[in-house]
């Protein structure tokens, strides 16, 4: 790969993870107002389940199948039938989701009661419960529509080299949540209705928010908003018939999700709002790390593929599973390793107890045994789009389900729920690898010293983890108790020494990726030079 093509797989990424950066502020911002207004108990737990139905169908249509059959499909177009063209796809496929997605809208109109029992079964033993949660479904359900349409434009964006609008547009969707949760009180004055229908409602409104944030800067491309449903449309047809497999092939994630909800909705109440709350954590990182580089990934191995370069294609891969690993094996060990301060910290406060804090800790430790796993996925699987194949990720997705179910039922008698979160954790690394291998099969070897490299990178987050365990061991038993300002100090002298430990572990291993990655941000920070011939007297 080229060092231009490298560097520009590595500044888009940058680019995304520093607006992703905002949006999972603000999303971290949105789960600390839903613990301290909701806590975690039957309330909760309903309002868990009515924006986990459409998240999840948006995840696999707007973030997962969609995106990625979508922009290979729209960037053959632009190279080789021009722009008229590719715009005329768009409109279609905005058409298409417009049918599709505007019929399962009115599913959870009329039809909601059945998707929360589909994700929550142990609902039907708690009416109260599945009430609200039919009623919240009902009004969180149209945002996976605007959302949906929101990633066409994403998408278009991308193509043109525009990923920063794209990336910080989510931000409207959590802007929305955390008035929702302000104004829960205000809105059961007015309407008589439960708060939780304020921020049900709020995300309805965000995924318009996102929409329109993108529209105008679609426009200025040449892009003219005009829906158009032609099924025969022989483009809207190939992105299909790449999506069908395609959404149990990027569904492992998601739908392993659906089984521990399903699950943990038997446990009684509070259950399902320890599973959300630890899953909503280590979703920041993945979301942040995956989602940047898969964006930037997918954009650039479209054009590889539609250069016919291979070589090209094995240095993007190479280039992108590098510095996923780089980042996301240190994130999930400091995951693991200051879970306890991580949830005190955060959300003990208002209706969220230290019980609730504990009892999340234990479950975001091990999600967060999976972090690299859940994000490998996200990169990988797009390539697989962009050389026209869905067929491998379907069935890989398949065996990490039927894996799923496996380790669930061997350790739900020992572990209970919390069996449920290992599995996952389990369960999606094996999909990793599995990709992985598949991957080095299709295009080729990775890139000499790739392999080496990561194992470098397990070796420095093996050496960080111990390191920070190893000095909360040393600390006062009393730290343990809940203080907002000891679990803090806990949190932030733990994440420093961390990371001064992984750097010194990868700089003695000789992590070169690492050395990379610190040169591209500091040149981002430092000033231009001023222009040749430039001296005191020109600059003044």
């Amino acid at each position: 790969m080229s060092s231009r093509g490298v560097e520009k797989v590595g500044r888009n990424a940058l680019v995304i993870a520093v607006a992703g950066l905002a949006v999972r502020a603000l999303g971290l911002v949105r789960e600390i107002a839903l613990a301290y207004f909701f806590g975690a108990g039957p309330v909760r737990d309903a309002l868990a389940i009515a924006l986990r139905v459409p998240s999840v169908l948006r995840d696999l249509f707007a973030e997962g199948s969609m995106a990625a059959a979508f922009v290979p499909s729209f960037t053959r177009y632009m190279e080789q039938r021009g722009r008229e063209a590719a715009f005329l796809l768009a409109n279609v496929m905005l058409g298409f989701l417009m049918l599709v997605l505007g019929a399962i809208v009115a599913s959870f109109v009329f039809a909601g009661r059945y998707w929360v029992l589909l994700f929550a079964g142990g609902f039907a033993d708690r009416p109260e419960t599945l009430e609200l949660a039919t009623r919240l479904t009902a009004l969180a359900g149209p945002f996976i529509l605007l959302v949906s349409l929101a990633t066409v434009l994403s998408g278009m964006l991308n193509v043109h080299g525009r990923f920063f609008l794209p990336a910080l547009a989510p931000a409207a969707l959590n802007l929305a949540a955390i008035v929702g949760c302000l104004m829960g009180a205000p809105f059961e004055t007015w309407t008589g209705l439960d708060p939780s229908a304020a921020v049900a409602g709020a995300y309805t409104v965000g995924g318009l928010a996102q929409f329109a944030v993108l529209y105008p800067a679609v426009r200025r491309l040449g892009f003219r908003l005009r829906p158009r449903l032609q099924l025969a449309h022989e483009g809207l047809r190939k992105v299909v018939l790449l999506m069908l497999p395609g959404l149990l092939g990027l569904a492992a994630i998601q739908l392993t999700n659906i089984i521990d909800m399903q699950v943990a909705s038997r446990y009684g109440d509070g259950v399902v709002s320890y599973v959300e709350y630890s899953f909503r954590l280590v979703l920041f990182p993945i979301s942040m790390v995956g989602m940047a580089l898969a964006t930037a990934t997918l954009a650039k191995a479209s054009l590889d593929v539609a250069a016919e370069d291979p070589a090209a294609l094995r240095g993007t891969v190479s280039r992108s599973v590098s510095m996923l690993f780089l980042v996301s094996l240190p994130v999930g060990g400091l995951l693991f390793a200051l879970a306890g301060p991580i949830t005190q910290a955060l959300f003990v406060a208002g209706e969220f107890t230290f019980h609730d804090a504990a009892e999340t800790a234990v479950l975001l430790q091990l999600y967060a045994l999976g972090v690299a796993g859940f994000c490998y996925p996200r990169v990988a699987i797009p390539i697989f789009f962009a050389l026209g194949d869905s067929l491998r990720p379907m069935l890989v997705a398949l065996l990490t389900i039927g894996l799923k179910l496996g380790f669930v039922f061997a350790l739900k008698p020992f572990m209970e729920y919390r069996g449920l979160v290992l599995a996952t954790s389990i369960a999606v690394s094996v999909e990793a690898f599995v990709i992985w291998w598949l991957l080095r099969r299709r295009i080729g070897s990775m890139v000499p010293g790739t392999t080496l490299g990561m194992v470098k990178i397990l070796l420095a987050t093996i050496a960080m983890v111990g390191a920070v365990m190893g000095v909360s061991l040393l600390l006062p038993t009393s730290w343990d108790e809940p203080g907002k300002l000891l679990q803090l100090a806990k949190l932030v002298g733990g994440a420093a020494l961390g990371g001064a430990v992984y750097v010194a572990a990868c700089a003695i291993l000789g992590v070169r990726e690492l050395g990379e990655l610190l040169k591209k941000v500091a040149g981002k920070l430092r000033p231009p030079p001023p222009p040749p011939g430039a001296g005191p007297r020109g600059r003044r």
